[in-house]
């Protein structure tokens, strides 16, 4: 329940960010850097498990296909997109290419913040780059 109940509150968190950026932003594309700790991260990698054994119809996991397959009902989706959706959150939080390294460090170096990237900040073209590999990495995920 704990567990839950952690995963809950962090989409909510990073569903309300979301939404508070798109209400602010002008035109074209952009990349937030979020910042989670590992145990947020780990809340939804459980809970990721735990919906795919729900949607491979395991035993133990029955009622909570149940209680997916409800809200699921309410929001026209089915637990297995349910399930995937959560999985697309995850492998956008989670995606570790060199790109989104550099554009960390060129959100970071602004504001004196450390980052993982050696040496000077990125320049504009190895930002857009980064930006279209990440764009790539997320795709490949099914991320759109």
């Amino acid at each position: 329940v704990g567990v839950l109940e952690g995963a809950a509150s962090v989409i909510g968190r990073l569903a309300a960010e979301t939404e508070e950026s798109a209400d602010g932003e002008g035109e074209g594309e952009t990349i937030r850097v979020l910042f989670l700790p590992g145990w947020e991260l780990d809340y939804l990698w459980q809970i990721l498990a735990v919906f795919r054994r729900a949607q491979a119809g395991e035993p133990e996991a029955a009622e909570l296909r149940e209680l997916l397959h409800d809200l699921g009902y309410g929001l026209d989706r089915t637990v297995e997109q349910i399930t995937e959706d959560l999985q697309r959150v995850a492998a956008m939080l989670m995606l570790d290419i060199p790109a989104v390294h550099t554009l960390a460090a060129a959100a970071l170096h602004p504001l004196g913040l450390p980052s993982r990237h050696a040496g000077p900040p990125p320049d504009a073209a190895a930002v857009r780059e980064a930006f279209e590999q990440v764009r790539a990495g997320w795709a490949a995920a099914g991320v759109r």
